[in-house]
């Protein structure tokens, strides 16, 4: 691999392993989530420096990522409330880095070992921490492992799996690691990540990936309206709530109490609120002021619409649409990062990298290589 190829390969294992980093102590403890923003900036530090040569715009990308920041601008309302504006520059960092140019410099037997070594420390670090108390919560219920949370955990196992099936290992193997990382998400606790598990081996087994660009469509739709489509099964068939063991779901609750906080009807009526929004983290400030405590949405297809309207949610859509649908693990991988929308996740500055790495590994052809 050339030098400058190994820049480019380098940036891609740091995108890969940012998770991993939470098994040391220190990190979550002194840096929290803050660590996400300084590991990202300094990602994006060595790639300009070193790797400048490869940066290429995507004329239609790029230009969707502008018209979204342009259109959230309208929304601006201070220094206070920066992280969304953040976000959406490391995602255009993320279009123009991470491109298929660049990836292209990569050997695909380099990328194959690290996402291989990837998924096995990830699993071994994962059984490793099994042991520890402090990798639980909700009295010992809910296992988190490394990370700060069970839904962050389980949402790590679904891209490692994610990006282990795109590999195409033998199918004795493949079932060994799709049985153990349903275990570490049944751990978890976190039920919207079992379905998108299921939802991404049925893909991965079927020839529904031969059809990206609908399953991409339907599976959005699905994630927009996976809490009122909950409600009307869950009244009807209690099979979603192995938490509780006969007690109230909480969670459910707590979500749908949130959702009519956020939409009442004074957040709605006004046309350029509708349209352009209230701007950066109204909808968790609504939260906060009503909860007494900064509870979070819960919920950012909501939260996106309130902060910076209709327009801005159809952008982004656009964009996630235009990632996911030429790469299987592209498409995996969008619909990971929407189902962690309801897990506070969508400023999240590890999947913006992600997804277009995935989508750019498409050109790799990583699952016909030898």
């Amino acid at each position: 691999m050339l030098i400058s190829g190994r820049i480019v390969f380098y940036c891609i294992l740091l995108v890969f392993i940012y998770p991993l980093f939470y098994s040391v102590p220190f990190i979550e403890d002194s840096y929290g989530h803050s660590f996400e923003l300084y590991y990202f900036s300094f990602v994006f530090l060595i790639f300009p420096v070193f790797g400048w040569n490869y940066i290429s715009i995507n004329k239609l990308k790029s230009f969707l990522i502008f018209v979204l920041f342009s259109l959230m601008l309208l929304s601006y309302n201070g220094l206070d409330n920066l992280r969304p504006y953040l976000w959406v520059l490391i995602l255009f960092l993320s279009s123009i880095t991470f491109n298929q140019s660049a990836l292209g410099h990569v050997s695909v037997k380099s990328m194959r070992k690290l996402i291989f070594s990837y998924f096995l420390l990830f699993l071994i670090l994962s059984m490793f921490f099994i042991i520890f108390d402090s990798s639980y919560i909700d009295n010992g219920e809910r296992y988190k492992a490394f990370s700060m949370s069970p839904t962050h955990y389980s949402i790590y196992v679904l891209v490692s799996l994610s990006l282990y099936l795109s590999l195409k290992r033998p199918i004795i193997e493949e079932y060994s690691a799709i049985a153990l990382c349903a275990s570490l998400i049944y751990l978890s606790g976190t039920r919207l990540s079992l379905l998108i598990f299921v939802i991404i081996v049925v893909l991965h087994m079927t020839r529904f990936l031969n059809y990206k660009k609908p399953v991409l469509l339907l599976s959005i739709l699905l994630l927009v309206f996976i809490y009122p489509l909950y409600e009307i099964i869950q009244s009807n068939i209690d099979l979603l709530t192995f938490r509780y063991d006969g007690g109230e779901d909480g969670s459910s609750r707590t979500r749908f109490m949130l959702m009519e906080v956020l939409f009442d009807q004074s957040n709605i009526s006004n046309v350029w609120n509708f349209l352009f929004g209230h701007g950066a983290e109204f909808s968790r400030l609504t939260v906060a002021e009503e909860f007494g405590f900064d509870i979070m949405p819960h919920n950012d297809f909501i939260r996106f619409f309130l902060d910076f309207g209709l327009f801005s949610c159809l952008i982004l859509f656009v964009i996630l649409y235009l990632v996911g649908k030429d790469s299987v693990l592209a498409l995996m991988l969008v619909l990971i990062y929407m189902s962690a929308f309801y897990h506070n996740m969508l400023y999240s500055l590890y999947f913006a990298p992600l997804i277009f790495i995935a989508n750019s590994s498409a050109k790799l052809r990583l699952k016909n290589a030898d």
